[in-house]
């Protein structure tokens, strides 16, 4: 009877620590470390087969406020996600899958996460180097989950990692060693999770700036995580195009006249300014290095756009 009780143990424990990476309607809001106060909202959308290997597919959805308080929302690109012995590895273009996280690493052991253009998915030729100094085990809201204490080379720091919901203190994606110029602005620390396994974690920073960038004054209720989260999208009426662009963007109001537009790069710098009167208007954007760039019209409406040549 004692060594059914205790086989009963240990197989609900297994299966605690041992969940998939993302499974269980797994959600994460992370705060925005860009120019403007926002947030980007991540969870499983579903399952594919790529190559004969299920991949998980997430999406990326971003939450901004403007200067005159209206909030926005637009899609980032899709991340999928692949597991095998404990080997969490992602991918944004489907082209290569890189090791995310690794679970079946020893302590002083040491993996390597290539940084990639935002825009090609090429590699830049840097490192996030990252070594695992410590495992333990940590209770959440009643259950047991398996951890890792990680140290990044490039900024020395040790931060720990959660086996199904990754880390605390840096986006999901491991990019924000470069901050807004490697992932393009999209997130930084985590603010709250849910799964069906640990439920809603909501995490509180009792300081204002972390590794140089700083906390959003989003205002987000961590208990609509298990609710419908609905934010209006503020440039439905307004088309951008082409985007991706190359020489001329084409903006197009069914709302109103666009009245002045704003080309910004990703720190929030104004590299081109346009008045116009009508419903319509030309930008040209031939002299301006590929990248991703934001575009503000009527001082209100918000548009991401990516320059390719």
């Amino acid at each position: 009877m004692r060594f059914n009780l205790l086989l009963f143990f240990l197989l609900c424990y297994t299966s605690c620590v041992c969940q998939a990476f993302g499974d269980k309607n797994a959600v994460w809001v992370y705060n925005h470390n860009g120019w403007v106060p926002g947030i980007t909202k991540v969870q499983k959308d579903r399952d594919t087969l790529v190559n004969g290997r299920q991949v998980k597919i997430f999406t990326k959805t971003a939450y901004r406020k403007l200067y005159d308080g209206e909030i926005i929302r637009f899609d980032l690109l899709p991340v999928y996600i692949r597991e095998d012995a404990g080997v969490i590895e992602y991918s944004e273009r489907l082209t290569h899958f890189d090791t995310l996280y690794n679970f079946d690493l020893s302590i002083g052991e040491t993996w390597t996460i290539p940084e990639r253009d935002i825009l090609t998915g090429q590699p830049t030729g840097l490192t996030i180097e990252r070594t695992l100094v410590d495992t333990f085990t940590l209770n959440i809201n009643g259950t047991p989950i398996f951890c890792q204490g990680v140290r990044a080379f490039q900024n020395n720091y040790i931060d720990t990692i959660y086996q199904n919901t990754g880390t605390r203190t840096s986006y999901i994606l491991p990019f924000d060693f470069r901050a807004i110029a490697a992932d393009g602005g999209e997130g930084g620390v985590l603010r709250c999770y849910t799964d069906d396994i640990v439920g809603l974690v909501e995490y509180e920073y009792p300081f204002t700036q972390y590794d140089g960038g700083s906390f959003s004054d989003f205002e987000y209720d961590c208990d609509q995580l298990n609710s419908i989260f609905s934010i209006p999208i503020s440039n439905e009426d307004i088309s951008v195009f082409p985007n991706p662009a190359s020489s001329i963007i084409h903006i197009q109001s069914d709302r109103e006249d666009i009245r002045s537009l704003i080309f910004y790069n990703l720190q929030g710098v104004p590299i081109l300014e346009k008045q116009g009167h009508g419903d319509t208007l030309d930008l040209d954007i031939s002299d301006i290095p590929s990248g991703m760039y934001f575009v503000f019209i009527n001082g209100s409406y918000f548009e991401k756009v990516i320059l390719e040549r």
